[in-house]
């Protein structure tokens, strides 16, 4: 996959489910998170602020 967004670091992030989280906001290369939610194998680039 070519990389559209400049890659500042690799990080892996867990993502739970809970009323008492912050926010966290990601953009991905898509626009979107239709392709990460199919399958847990799928890996996109994208940028996130918590």
């Amino acid at each position: 996959m070519r990389h559209l967004l400049p890659v500042f670091m690799e990080r892996n992030v867990i993502f739970m489910k809970s009323e008492n989280l912050p926010a966290f906001f990601v953009l991905t290369e898509s626009g979107s998170m239709d392709w990460l939610h199919e399958n847990k194998e799928n890996e996109e680039q994208g940028i996130y602020r918590a």
